[in-house]
């Protein structure tokens, strides 16, 4: 999705004015909005200093969480708080492939900041399912050939499917 949004610059509007009106309400040192791939779609407050480790680093404890829940039972963590002696760290998933990244200090309360983050992020997993589902129809659009297409279609379903297909199913 990373280089298909730029034909939907409206819609990213819409979605970088949310993060920022979730930042300034929860009074946020930091919020950033990124795919679990490590690109970022919108931030608010102050700049990070690497975004692409903060993807990285973010998609890897995601991906750990997720083992780590099957450990417990749990379908998924969705939601992480760590808490340093100056800053804290909220992260909430949102719909599987984004995660809202909340770095706030002291003067928040984290209560406050969990409320407000999964206010924010119901309504952006709205405007970015949207987002998506434009970029794939912009994709489909381009593509001319039939069987590409078909082939292409087949392909996002096994992407998206809820279980993994066996080798003898692909077949």
């Amino acid at each position: 999705m990373a280089g298909d949004v730029v034909g939907n610059a409206p819609q990213l509007d819409v979605i970088r004015a949310r993060v920022a009106a979730f930042a300034a309400e929860a009074q946020a040192r930091q919020v950033v909005l990124l795919e679990m791939s490590g690109h970022v779609l919108a931030a608010a407050g102050a700049a990070w200093q690497d975004d692409v480790a903060l993807g990285a680093l973010l998609a890897g404890l995601f991906g750990s969480a997720r083992a780590l829940a099957a450990i417990f039972g749990e379908a998924d963590f969705r939601a992480f708080f760590q808490q340093g002696n100056a800053v804290s760290i909220y992260t909430l998933l949102i719909s599987d492939r984004w995660l809202l990244v909340t770095v706030f200090d002291r003067q928040s309360q984290v209560g406050m900041v969990r409320m407000l983050a999964t206010q924010a992020a119901t309504a952006l997993g709205d405007d970015l399912a949207r987002l998506a589902t434009a970029d794939v129809t912009a994709v489909r659009a381009t593509i001319h050939s039939q069987a590409f297409r078909a082939s292409f279609d087949d392909t996002l379903e096994r992407l998206f499917q809820d279980e993994p297909q066996t080798a003898n199913e692909e077949r």
